[in-house]
Parts: structure tokens; sequence; C-alpha cells
């Protein structure tokens, strides 16, 4: 079977690249010195004083553009490194794992939890605000609720006082000054708030008097 080509361009292996590269550059170097040595056989074989100034200043020239060459290939060889310790660096960024699917799901379920919570927490935050006309409509209320159960109370007191002066006919009544007594009592219960509120500020007395006037 024959061997699988390799891919080229983008494809190509890093490594593979950077050592044809390495391989070459030395094949230059070794030409270049290889030419060098056999151009200084030559003029020594020739003598000193058969090299011309021309020749000395083409072999400076050389010099330099070797050395030139040499600077060249040495910043290719560190642009390339450069090049792989970025890709192995992007290959490791690529690596790490991503959020999935069900993990999004979680944040977006998270943040509409939250939402519904903000919005419930408005809605209870309305329902406790009272307004004006709903405090002073549950003020007559209960107004009017304590101004009836006074009401059922007076009639309560007066119906007992009847009730105690009530007598029946057949019976013999020996102390009937504790019935009349109990009477008041209860008439004065009964009156008094009543009257507190229509002439408030006077002394218990005075309104004792007052009530057992009504009551005679």
């Amino acid at each position: 079977m024959g061997k699988k080509k390799g891919g080229s361009g983008s494809g190509e292996n890093e490594k593979v690249v950077a050592a044809r590269d390495r391989k070459a550059a030395q094949k230059d170097e070794k030409n270049s010195r290889q030419a060098k040595q056999a151009e200084d056989a030559f003029w020594e074989g020739a003598g000193e004083g058969a090299k011309s100034k021309a020749q000395k200043k083409k072999e400076e020239a050389d010099a330099r553009a070797a050395e030139a060459a040499k600077k060249k290939r040495e910043a290719k060889l560190l642009a390339e490194a450069e090049e792989q310790a970025l890709a192995r660096a992007g290959k490791k960024d690529k690596s790490e794992p991503k959020m999935t699917a069900f993990e999004r799901s979680k944040i977006k379920e998270s943040d509409k939890e939250r939402a519904a919570r903000e919005a419930k927490e408005r809605e209870m935050a309305a329902k406790r605000q009272v307004s004006e006309e709903d405090y002073a409509k549950q003020m007559r209320l209960e107004e009017e609720n304590r101004n009836r159960n006074e009401d059922e109370i007076a009639a309560t007191g007066l119906t007992q006082a009847l009730n105690a002066l009530t007598t029946d006919p057949g019976s013999n009544d020996i102390h009937p000054e504790k019935r009349v007594k109990a009477a008041f009592n209860a008439f004065y219960e009964a009156k008094l708030p009543e009257l507190k509120s229509e002439k408030p500020g006077l002394r218990a007395n005075q309104y004792r008097d007052m009530l057992w006037k009504q009551f005679q």
C-alpha cells in the first residue's frame, strides 16, 4: 500500500514545517560557508598580494549579506515559534467546557422565578396600601356598629328595668325599694353613655341626678 499523502496549507503539521525551514536554512548556511572556503583557498593559493581592493570589498559585502541572512532566518524561526505557542493557547481555550443547554435553561428559569417573586411582592404591597376613602368607610362602619351595640345594650337595660318594676298581682313583695333600686341601676347603666355623649364634662352625681329625674 502507498503512503497516505498529508494535507497542505493550514492542515500541514506545524512541526514538520518548522523542521523543513530549519533544514533549508542550515543548507543555505552550509553552501555559503563552502563557497567562501573555496574562495579563500583560491586566494590563499594565489598569494596575499594577488587580492585586490575590489575583492576585499566584495568579501566584506558578502559577510554583511551572510549576517543579514542569518538574522532573517532567526527572526523567521522566532515568529514561527510564537505562532505555534499562540495556536496551542487557542486550542486550550477551545477545549474548555461550554455551558450546556440544561445550564442555560436553569439560568432562564431562575430569572423567571425572580420576576414572579418581585411581581408578587408588588401585588402584596399594593394590597397593604389602603386609600383614604376605604379607611373613612371602614371607620363609619365601625361607628355604626358601636352605636348599634349601645342601642341594644340600652334596650336590654330598659327591658330589665321594666321587668324589675313589674310585679305579679298575686305576689306579696315585702321589699319594693330593692326592686326600684335595681331597676334604676339598670336604667342608669344603659343611659349613661348616651348622656355623657350629649353633655360631656359633668360630674358623676350630676349625671346620676339627671338620669334619676328621667327614671321617675
